[in-house]
């Protein structure tokens, strides 16, 4: 994965608009409040296991899965972060790699996407292909509570060489960061609340300034943003009076733009006035200018 870049958003907002279709806006909204990882799942001296093994029991709790037991062991050969075996069963086995064994951000942050995979899995939701599935999944983390714990995940260190600096970054999951930026701030315009205060300081807030700037950028275009002021007429108008009036259209006219929150397809008519526009998939309310 990338740090920053948005290549993925098209496939980012069919995901949300699949969870307020598959869950519907009611339970979407059950996940309101963000997961914080405690004071003692973070603790670098704990011990590793015990540590991980509460982080991801505290996960399945905020996702509100079915499970009976989540066991989480280390592996030095996996060739990705994490990996989760999905099955009809209650017990779910979670490996990680074993070099992330001592960053308790960065194991939240990698379960945060593998107990997503569990929900999903329970929910019976999936894309296809596997790239859009696993799409699917960093949205489902992020966009319901977990955005700030994978953001903060990412790492950035620098290492000299002579007289060479060199910066190198670690980030995880399959989209960028600002892309998960974009989805925490697409989560706060939803739940009406204030910018998100809880990303720890350096990539991780850079990541998410360039996902709140994204999607704030969204919020200017038409219809959400009121039409300029119409200019005074002029002195060549004002000598010759105005122009006669135009016929009005027979029919209505229908202007088509995307749902602010889950991107369904909206239209409304062309009245000239501000309209309070409701979405039918996410039951969001929209001020809108004609």
């Amino acid at each position: 994965m990338s740090a920053h870049g948005f290549e993925n958003l098209p496939l980012i907002n069919k995901s949300i608009r699949e969870l307020y279709v598959r869950l519907t806006p009611q339970r979407v909204r059950q996940f309101a409040t963000d997961f914080e990882p405690t004071p003692e799942e973070l603790d670098p001296k704990a011990d590793p296991i015990i540590r991980t093994q509460r982080v991801a029991r505290h996960l399945a709790n905020h996702f509100r899965v079915a499970v009976s037991t989540v066991v989480v062991t280390f592996n030095s050969t996996l060739p990705v972060p994490g990996r989760v075996e999905l099955s009809s069963s209650l017990d779910f086995f979670i490996d990680l790699h074993s070099e992330h064994r001592d960053s308790p951000k960065t194991i939240a942050a990698i379960l945060a996407h593998e107990v997503a995979h569990i929900f999903l899995h329970q929910a019976m939701i999936r894309l296809e292909p596997v790239f859009t599935n696993e799409v699917l999944t960093d949205t489902t983390a992020a966009y319901l509570g977990c955005a700030a714990t994978i953001l903060n995940g990412a790492q950035e260190w620098t290492t000299r060489e002579g007289d060479r600096t060199q910066t190198h970054t670690r980030t995880y999951g399959y989209i960028s960061l600002d892309e998960f930026g974009y989805i925490h701030a697409k989560r706060d315009f939803a739940l009406g609340r204030r910018p998100g205060c809880d990303i720890d300081y350096g990539l991780p807030q850079a990541g998410y300034g360039n996902g709140f700037r994204r999607h704030k950028l969204e919020q200017t275009e038409r219809p959400y943003s009121p039409p300029p002021e119409p200019r005074p007429p002029g002195f060549w108008a004002r000598l010759f009076g105005r122009q006669p009036p135009q016929p009005r259209p027979q029919r209505t006219i229908l202007f088509a733009f995307p749902c602010a929150c889950c991107s369904q397809d909206l239209r409304i008519p062309l009245v000239g006035k501000q309209l309070l526009v409701r979405c039918p998939t996410c039951d969001s309310r929209l001020r809108c200018y004609t």
